[in-house]
C-alpha cells in the first residue's frame, strides 16, 4: 500500500511550453522558498504556468500568497491558472481567501494548460 504523501514536494512537469507545478502534500512556509523558486523559472523563461493543487492536502496563506504574487509576476506575459480538481479543503482555503476571484481556475489539467497556452499566446500576439 502506497503512504499518503504529507510533507510538501513541488513536482514541475512541461507541456508543451506550460510549467505544470504540481504541489504534492502538505505545503506552508517550509515549502515557500521552493514554491516561489518553481513559480520564478517559467517566468523567467516567458512559459505559461499552471500549478496543480489536486494532490494538495494542505496549504496555508503563505502559499496563497505567493501563488497570487507569481501571478503578478507573469501577468506582463500571461496569467498563472490553477488546477483544482476535487472538493476538498485546499479548494475551500482558496475559495475563502478570495484566490478564485483574483486567479483563473479551472477543475480539468486539459482546461488549465489550455488557459496558460492561450494567455501566453495573446499576450505575444498583442
Amino acid at each position: 500500500m502506497a503512504s499518503k504523501v504529507q510533507f510538501g514536494e513541488v513536482v514541475v512537469e512541461r507541456h508543451g511550453g506550460v510549467a505544470v507545478l504540481r504541489l504534492l502534500g502538505e505545503h506552508d512556509t517550509s515549502t515557500l522558498a521552493a514554491l516561489k523558486r518553481a513559480i520564478a523559472k517559467p517566468v523567467e523563461a516567458g512559459e505559461g504556468v499552471v500549478v496543480s493543487l489536486v494532490e494538495t492536502q494542505f496549504l496555508d496563506a503563505a502559499i496563497v500568497r505567493a501563488l497570487w504574487e507569481g501571478d503578478h509576476e507573469l501577468q506582463p506575459h500571461g496569467r498563472l491558472v490553477v488546477h483544482v480538481a476535487t472538493e476538498n479543503v485546499v479548494r475551500r482555503v482558496i475559495e475563502i481567501t478570495g484566490l478564485t476571484e483574483d486567479l483563473p481556475t479551472t477543475r480539468s489539467l486539459q482546461g488549465a494548460l489550455a488557459g496558460a497556452r492561450q494567455r501566453r499566446s495573446s499576450e505575444n500576439n498583442a
